[in-house]
């Protein structure tokens, strides 16, 4: 919320620096898409076909917003789920206009 309200600067949002990772000998990877996991063999398969071997991993699985009907496509409909649709949301929002603020059940 913070970030919304332009109160907090996006880089504070983050769980750990991104330094931070790489200094654990871990590797992040975001917006990636696995088609396989091997636990026999330690191995990881992303959708691009890169094997990745493993020691330990962590797998979260990520997950979509509920979309309303009638609204993919609209400029002005926005989904608050990562940091991206954050800045997005405040964008829109600091040129004006009206807001409805909507939480699907």
């Amino acid at each position: 919320m913070e970030v919304l309200r332009g109160s907090q600067a996006p880089a504070r949002t983050l769980l750990r620096p991104a330094a931070t990772w790489s200094t654990q000998d871990i590797e992040l990877l975001t917006g990636t898409t696995i088609a396989d996991l091997d636990t026999a063999a330690r191995k990881i398969t992303l959708e691009d076909a890169t094997h990745i071997p493993y020691h330990r991993q962590l797998l979260p699985t990520g997950s979509q917003p509920r979309r309303r009907p009638g609204t993919r496509g609209l400029r002005q409909v926005h989904y608050l789920r990562t940091l991206a649709d954050t800045q997005a949301l405040r964008g829109a929002l600091i040129t004006g206009g009206s807001l409805w603020w909507s939480v699907p059940g």
